[in-house]
């Protein structure tokens, strides 16, 4: 798994110069069986949405085109989550963190 670092939102990853040619060269140097587009959120609260995502569509498509059949691709935005905002873990008063004030 290749994970994409173009910033906290898809928007980020389209906007960013030759962001999209840079993934594909880095996918053809490595080969793995499947890369990862992971993102927060797919744009700011203030653009478009829906739009947002019929870009990511066209966007997933070119770069399936270039790298299938040795690579598959996969997208997951962290908002379409439901339990996104929760903690996955009770950490409780354990943890060296907490102990080291005790």
């Amino acid at each position: 798994v290749l994970p994409s670092r173009a910033g906290l939102e898809r928007r980020g990853f389209e906007g960013a110069y030759g962001a999209i040619d840079k993934f594909v060269r880095v996918i053809e140097l490595l080969r793995p069986d499947v890369a990862l587009l992971a993102f927060e959120r797919y744009c700011t609260e203030s653009d478009n949405v829906e739009q947002t995502k019929a870009k990511l569509a066209e966007a997933a498509t070119a770069i399936r085109k270039r790298i299938e059949p040795w690579t598959k691709l996969e997208i997951r935005v962290a908002e379409d989550s439901e339990d996104f905002n929760d903690f996955p873990a009770d950490l409780g008063w354990y943890g060296h963190r907490v102990q080291k004030y005790h």
